[in-house]
């Protein structure tokens, strides 16, 4: 077995449900289901932060082994066709994994570890940024027209 780290970035719709978007697997808003919304919930919750500001996006990482600061052992119940159900002991929750799972592993692993981390920009930080770019793009002379129309008096300092 492969010592790879994967990371995906989910995000959570208003109905609840984790969804995420993977290009390099081909995966566009694959949904999780049962309860493995809500071992993420916990795993956000557990990792300090709030669902609604995690609902935005957060970095998942998993592996077949260890690493620092993993935050849930996953155990593999059974697996059948069309998905595999893992324990938590964590949690005392029984994820079940949907065949995308098999895009990262070839075959259900008998465990494997997980950690939930926050996505450290989020959406105000790209707006601000958008903002930024676009305001550098305008004029002097179309600053202050703007801000003529606008009856904004403002001076002008070197």
């Amino acid at each position: 077995m492969s010592n790879s780290l994967f990371e995906i970035y989910p995000y959570r719709n208003k109905q609840g449900t984790w969804k995420f978007d993977d290009e390099a697997t081909g995966l566009i808003a694959e949904p999780f289901v049962g309860e493995t919304n809500t071992l993420i919930d916990k795993m956000v919750e557990d990792a300090g932060m709030t669902i609604l500001a995690a609902s935005t996006g957060v970095k998942v990482m998993f592996g077949y082994t260890p690493f620092p600061n993993y935050q849930v052992e996953l155990l593999l119940r059974e697996t059948e066709p069309y998905g595999s159900t893992y324990t938590d002991a964590k949690f005392s929750l029984t994820p079940w994994l949907c065949p995308a799972f098999f895009k990262y592993f070839p075959v259900a692993p008998e465990k494997f570890y997980v950690r939930v981390e926050e996505v450290k920009s989020n959406s105000l930080d790209i707006l601000k940024d958008d903002f930024d770019k676009k305001l550098a793009e305008i004029s002097d002379e179309d600053l202050i027209e703007g801000f003529r129309l606008l009856d904004v008096e403002i001076t002008l300092t070197n």
